[in-house]
């Protein structure tokens, strides 16, 4: 079902999130196994989400105090993008939070294909 190189696609790509500061998990090939990473890159993470919330914010607030409430034809679409913005960064912040569940819920998902992976193999 999976070869060699799906698992170190995965790893790649987890590497590439954590050196970017989204992910909180990382993927060893070898193992074949999820792990979350150190708490150190916490502080970059939470970071980046304050920023990203604070910049929905300035613009909801900016087209809602500067231009005009209702008279700006722009303020609902930027609100609806706020409201969107802030449910990515609360999904990014659970993620954050419950790390551990997460790459324990990752690995079951992997031990189960590779379970589905031995059953296809054996002849009805």
């Amino acid at each position: 079902m999976y070869t060699e190189r799906y698992y170190k696609l995965i790893s790649f790509l987890f590497k590439l999130g954590n050196i970017l500061c989204v992910f909180c998990i990382t993927f060893d090939p070898e193992t074949k196994t999820f792990y979350p990473v150190a708490k150190r890159k916490n502080k970059v993470l939470i970071m980046v989400l304050v920023i990203i919330t604070g910049l929905y914010m300035y613009f909801t607030v900016d087209t809602y105090l500067y231009k005009g409430w209702n008279s700006n034809e722009y303020f609902h679409i930027t609100y609806g993008y706020a409201f969107l913005g802030l449910l990515q960064v609360l999904n990014l912040y659970f993620m954050l939070i419950n790390r551990s569940d997460i790459a324990l819920l990752l690995n079951q998902v992997i031990r189960y294909f590779k379970n589905i992976q031995r059953k296809k193999k054996q002849p009805f």
